[in-house]
């Protein structure tokens, strides 16, 4: 089979959230045998430069190499988009199922647009009829790291809750979730609740400081099933950390977590999301400012996480649907034949 030559455009060399969407859709692409992936960089949002050569170290072509192009990948903003008639082009747009968009129609002009979220391709179709949207796997692995799993010694037999997110922005969500877990389970109860949080050292001590008070404040005595892990929630170690737990609490304020809801939708791994828990239908806005992500914290009560931790572990509650996505590979073979 003769290989296909492809253009992907991404901003994969930023060191932030964007940079490592991009990047994992531009690695797994870059896998394919009979596609000649030649990439360029497209900064979004930052001018900051990762170096990217020890993951993809086999990305040498340019565009000075090929006589000519089946396919263009815009892995973009909708904002930043090309509109280009000579070659198929595909759209893997940037966009948050928790946001209404008023430009999508730019999206009629691709010859197919691939998403990783059923409401998000809901709302492109709503203005696009005409348009072939494609939901994806997305790809979250660069390496083998989603068959490891953290060992965490002798709480590792006990059903585990998890947590993950950053505690100078979400500290009153872990007050509440370690507060609901204390007054809803026993010392006897083979439970646990593992917080995997970015902390800086005087956090770290706030952190322990008000567990300690909360188990006096309860008489708690002798119980630490509460796990603290602290790191810097690189991708590799959430993965690594979803991969041990029963149960994940995707109740972040911030919409950047919504990937890993999708990890675990793809490998079956229970989940309870910050819809499931709230008391309060939370308007479809950006996070944007402190008053947003004070207004989502607020929306949680410690009686509606212990209800929803009671529920997740009568398997009530959680969310377990059986993926039937196809991956980006396969859907970009198809669609450039």
């Amino acid at each position: 089979m003769n290989k296909k030559n492809i253009l992907y455009l991404g901003p994969y060399q930023q060191p932030n959230y964007v940079g490592q969407a991009s990047l994992r859709n531009l690695h797994e692409l870059s896998q394919v045998e009979h596609l000649n992936i030649i990439a360029k960089h497209i900064p979004v949002d930052s001018n900051d430069i990762f170096d990217i050569s020890s993951i993809l170290p086999t990305l040498a072509s340019s565009l000075d190499d090929i006589t000519h192009l089946d396919g263009i990948i815009q892995n973009l903003p909708l904002d930043f988009l090309a509109i280009n008639h000579y070659v198929p082009n595909i759209v893997i747009p940037f966009i948050s199922p928790y946001i209404q968009y008023t430009n999508t129609d730019i999206l009629s002009h691709y010859a197919a647009i691939l998403v990783d979220d059923i409401k998000v391709k809901e709302q492109i179709q709503n203005k696009n009829t005409n348009v072939e949207v494609y939901e994806q796997n997305i790809p979250l692995i660069l390496n083998q790291c989603h068959k490891e799993r953290y060992n965490i010694g002798a709480y590792d037999h006990l059903y585990k809750f998890g947590f993950m997110g950053l505690y100078s922005k979400e500290s009153g969500i872990i007050h509440k979730l370690i507060q609901a877990f204390l007054t809803t389970f026993r010392t006897n109860d083979e439970v646990s609740l593992c917080i995997l949080v970015t902390a800086t050292d005087k956090e770290k001590l706030e952190l322990e400081s008000f567990y300690s008070d909360m188990k006096q404040s309860l008489k708690i005595t002798n119980y630490d099933k509460v796990i603290f892990m602290f790191n810097n929630c690189n991708h590799m170690d959430s993965i690594r950390f979803l991969n041990n737990l029963n149960c994940y609490l995707s109740l972040n304020a911030y919409t950047k977590y919504v990937m890993y809801e999708k990890y675990c939708k793809q490998h079956n791994i229970p989940y309870v999301t910050h819809k499931d828990v709230s008391h309060i239908q939370m308007p479809i806005i950006p996070i944007l400012n402190i008053d947003d992500i004070q207004l989502k914290q607020n929306s949680l009560t410690t009686d509606s996480i212990s209800k929803a931790l009671l529920q997740s572990i009568n398997n009530t509650s959680v969310h377990r649907s059986k993926n039937t996505n196809k991956s980006l590979s396969d859907l970009v073979c198809k669609i450039i034949q």
